[in-house]
């Protein structure tokens, strides 16, 4: 399996598309269809996570379980 990472790497930068946000902007995707990750951020941000089923024939449930914490 290795051996596919850097034909990966390659594909992956090939076709990112990259933006910059400015404060207020936001963006939405559906985690099933794009590859989705950030570069640093500065100063504070606000994340918002919002989970919906619009497409029930792919049965990708709603919602989230929160992890259990260990200490």
């Amino acid at each position: 399996m290795k051996h596919w990472l850097p034909q990966l790497a390659e594909a992956i930068d090939r076709h990112a598309i990259r933006f910059t946000l400015e404060p207020g902007d936001g963006y939405v995707l559906h985690n099933h269809r794009w590859l989705h990750g950030r570069t640093a951020f500065t100063g504070d941000r606000v994340m918002y996570r919002l989970s919906l089923d619009p497409h029930p024939e792919f049965a990708i449930r709603s919602g989230f379980i929160a992890p259990t914490v260990t200490r």
